[in-house]
């Protein structure tokens, strides 16, 4: 009776194989004739394909590697995942075959398939994915070795991981992969490799010893302290930096004498100096707001400025009272990093101080001002200084904060000119747009209900905005997909000629392949006239110095903490994944800037 069960469940897997194969080949030949054959594999073959791994059957697993080692390179990727997913101990060896000699897309989908499914390898496979590590490889698959190692969760793989970090001018995409398939690691001999034996001595390259104190405050791994403690007084000034700001975060006092030690070594090396900074309030302890409201006094100019937007970060009651103090001050770029760092308070003392900046200011700041007045209070008496006034002089006894929904929630427009519904109050704008080719999707016209495309509206939108705003304000428009281009390499007066120029490098952009999304706002970033950017994206990075959404995020928390540059940002389209959603958020919010998600 069982064998005889065993034979018609055997007869129906073959029926169901036979369906789908034949499912398959008809997908196959109808995607062939489309022009967008990658996209349509993806919608119509794939699904086949996961129907037929799933069977998880002798003829399933040879099917699926035929097609692996065989098939054009997009129908062989996208038979990957399937085979891992079979768990047949075949397929492993298929796919690092395939890895190993079939075309660079088919390589990097086998090694991520692998990842994915958390296969697990011998020391000889394992060891043959060192080698795509090591190698000369295209950066996707170096990429996916990383993190398949990573996967592996042992003692070898992570000492490649580690050797790979070393290597002499190694690519920041696959460091920051390595970084993070380190990150990910559990096992305790893993993790004693790594806090003892490599960061004790072995990680002889800064890159190595940096990746490492950082995973160690990520894993808040005390027992990393005893070996950062020895890398302090490290001849890398970068090395050192990190060392101090990892013993804070793990709660170890690393002294403020020796964080004004260092800064005043590098008063000539800003860059390095906010890295500090940075890294000390990202991770504060008892004693940073102290040592960020001393900075603030100590180091006029940019490190100074640099502390006392980070005051944010840091919170105590005397960095509160340091940056209330600066609102006051004459320089527009201290005020501006004491707006930035008050905007993570909430205490009633800063709604007056508030208000009365708002009153003394113009433009930018102005605005700037408002809107957190907004977002703290709920009330919304637009520009009119005596109403806030007099509203605060009522309330200010029984005042309390505005829920995170409610604030703003009375719509009083102040100003004529905006983009995607974000008021601009700056005369100094630099407008960044994504032409990347996802940009000629179809879209609908809110305003007419035709339909249209994504990059019709947006240069609809800034046309809009640069009709609207006043004579004498100046901007610039940057537009990006695989590399960055802009209309004027500084910033240009809206006089006639200057608004003639922008409407005619509006109407002329044409989109391209890639999203090189952090190039474009270094280099607005570093236009010290530019005080506000709107940038405007459908889809998450892919091109530029820096593709991780987080290491983007990083950097330019580094480079905007003496700028302090606002940054808006508007997210287009209905099909945004949560990640990318989420990082243009932070963009906005970690830059004082607003967020807006257009959908199609």
């Amino acid at each position: 009776m069982v064998r005889m069960l065993v034979i018609a469940m055997a007869l129906l897997a073959a029926e169901d194989f036979d369906a789908l194969r034949r499912e398959y080949e008809a997908a196959k030949t109808e995607v062939n004739r489309q022009r967008d054959r990658g996209e349509q594999i993806e919608k119509k073959v794939a699904p086949v394909l996961d129907k037929i791994g799933g069977l998880k059957s002798a003829e399933a697993v040879r099917f699926l590697a035929d097609i692996v080692m065989q098939e054009m390179p997009e129908l062989a990727a996208a038979a990957c995942r399937p085979l891992a997913a079979t768990a047949a101990p075949e397929a492993v060896e298929v796919l690092l075959k395939a890895s190993e000699t079939r075309p660079p897309q088919v390589k990097a989908a086998a090694l991520a398939a692998l990842r994915d499914k958390k296969a697990k390898l011998s020391e000889t496979q394992a060891a043959r994915v060192k080698l795509q590590l090591l190698g000369k490889g295209a950066l996707d698959l170096r990429q996916a070795a990383a993190r398949l190692l990573g996967a592996q969760d042992d003692v070898a793989s992570a000492r490649a991981l580690v050797q790979a970090l070393g290597t002499p001018k190694i690519e920041d995409e696959l460091a920051v992969a390595i970084e993070q398939a380190l990150s990910g690691c559990a096992n305790k001999d893993v993790l004693e490799y790594l806090f003892g034996t490599a960061l004790g001595g072995e990680a002889k390259a800064p890159r190595q010893s940096i990746a490492l104190m950082r995973i160690a405050v990520a894993k808040k791994a005390a027992r990393a302290a005893a070996a950062i403690e020895k890398l302090v007084d490290h001849p890398s000034d970068e090395v050192a930096s990190q060392a101090i700001a990892s013993l804070s975060a793990l709660g170890v006092e690393s002294g403020g004498e020796r964080v004004f030690a260092l800064l005043k070594k590098w008063r000539g090396n800003t860059s390095q100096a906010v890295r500090l900074l940075v890294g000390l309030a990202e991770t504060p302890s008892a004693g940073t707001a102290a040592i960020l409201v001393r900075v603030s006094r100590e180091f006029p100019g940019p490190i100074g400025i640099a502390a006392l937007s980070l005051l944010g970060k840091a919170k105590s009651g005397a960095g509160l009272g340091r940056l209330l103090e600066a609102l006051g001050d004459k320089d527009p770029a201290v005020k501006a990093a004491a707006l930035k760092g008050v905007q993570l308070y909430r205490e009633t003392r800063m709604i007056g101080p508030l208000i009365d900046f708002m009153a003394a200011e113009e433009g930018r700041l102005k605005g700037d001002a408002y809107r957190l007045l907004v977002g703290l209070t709920g009330q919304n008496f637009g520009l009119q200084v005596d109403d806030w006034k007099k509203w605060w002089e009522i309330e200010k006894e029984r005042f309390k904060f505005a829920q995170a929904d409610q604030g703003g929630k009375t719509q009083v427009r102040v100003r004529d000119a905006d983009y995607y519904g974000i008021e601009i109050f700056s005369d100094r704008v630099c407008f960044i747009i994504d032409c990347s080719s996802s940009m000629t999707a179809k879209a609908r016209d809110p305003e007419t209900k035709q339909e249209s495309t994504r990059i019709a509206l947006a240069k609809k939108e800034l046309l809009k905005a640069i009709e609207k705003l006043k004579s004498g304000v100046q901007i610039n428009i940057m537009h990006f997909h695989t590399s960055v281009a802009s209309m004027a390499k500084q910033l240009t007066p809206l006089t006639p000629a200057g608004r003639a120029q922008a409407v005619r490098f509006v109407r002329n952009l044409a989109t391209g392949t890639g999203t090189n999304i952090y190039d474009s706002l270094s280099e607005a970033i570093k236009d010290e006239r530019v005080d506000t950017i709107f940038l405007l994206s459908d889809g998450a990075p892919t091109r530029g110095r820096f593709t991780d959404a987080g290491t983007i995020l990083g950097e330019i928390r580094i480079q905007n903490a003496v700028r302090n540059v606002t940054i808006n940002t508007i997210a287009v389209g209905s099909d945004l994944g949560e990640g990318m959603i989420s990082f243009m958020k932070r963009l906005a919010a970690e830059n004082s800037g607003s967020f807006v998600h257009v959908k199609d």
